[in-house]
């Protein structure tokens, strides 16, 4: 029925927010349920399509190449259902901004904002498209509005705009930020990545590690070289920094 369906979009929803490896797998099968139950859902194609994206960032994907593909078919599907959707905008912006094409994954993002300007989550997605394109300060801006838009912001904005902070150097504002992202979802396994580079960037050794800790508690599998590597951004110097902050937390 509707209802069932509804609850169970919710549930998927609630469940991507927690950005974990788990949850998202969680978030992934509600999703594929659904369509086996209705294929003609235009939301329920974008959330699984950022199921594939969330996939490259926590390191579960096997093949970057393979999760964008599949992500792109989501995008195609939902289009296809209601042709100028705001949402599916989004997941292009980011399928474009994964292929580290970052003008026009702003050009899609800025898309999805002239069709719905009251969508915080655009706003969001634009702020995290400027920091991967090198404007960290811009960034925080549309991060913030996000945040202000939103009377209860879930977990990822904070580490969205802890990330931004890191970027620009701030290392105490980014912690503030991403410590407020664990406080929402205490395993959001990129907030405790987040923690833990910037712990060491500040030379605070033992927190470091403790984050460090975290974050293979929440993936045993985890690898800097393979994170780094999906991290979208136009320059090499940030990556390159953010790298030695992990090496630095004891992550290998």
């Amino acid at each position: 029925t509707d209802l069932n369906i509804l609850i169970k979009s919710l549930k998927s929803h609630y469940l991507f927010e927690q950005m974990n490896i788990e949850s998202n797998n969680l978030s992934r099968k509600i999703c594929l349920e659904i369509i086996e139950t209705n294929n003609n859902i235009p939301y329920i194609y974008i959330r699984l399509g950022f199921t594939y994206i969330l996939d490259i960032f926590l390191g579960v994907c096997k093949s970057p190449v393979v999760c964008v593909g599949k992500a792109t078919e989501a995008a195609k599907r939902a289009l296809s259902l209601k042709p100028n959707y705001h949402k599916a905008h989004h997941l292009v912006g980011f399928i474009f901004l994964l292929r580290k094409e970052h003008e026009k994954a702003i050009n899609e993002l800025k898309r999805a904002l002239i069709i719905n300007p009251n969508n915080e989550r655009a706003y969001l997605n634009l702020g995290i498209a400027y920091m991967f394109y090198g404007h960290p300060i811009e960034g925080i801006d549309f991060i913030n509005k996000s945040i202000k838009l939103n009377p209860r912001p879930p977990s990822d904005y904070y580490v969205h705009l802890g990330n931004a902070y890191t970027v620009c150097g701030e290392y105490e504002r980014a912690i503030e930020a991403l410590k407020k992202g664990v406080e929402i979802e205490p395993n959001n396994h990129l907030a405790h990545i987040g923690l833990a580079a910037n712990y060491a960037a500040l030379e605070r050794e033992k927190e470091a590690r403790a984050e460090a800790k975290e974050v293979l508690n929440l993936n045993p599998n985890f690898s800097v070289k393979e994170f780094i590597k999906v991290l979208p951004f136009k320059d090499s110097e940030f990556p390159n920094r953010y790298s030695e902050y992990l090496q630095k937390a004891g992550l290998k």
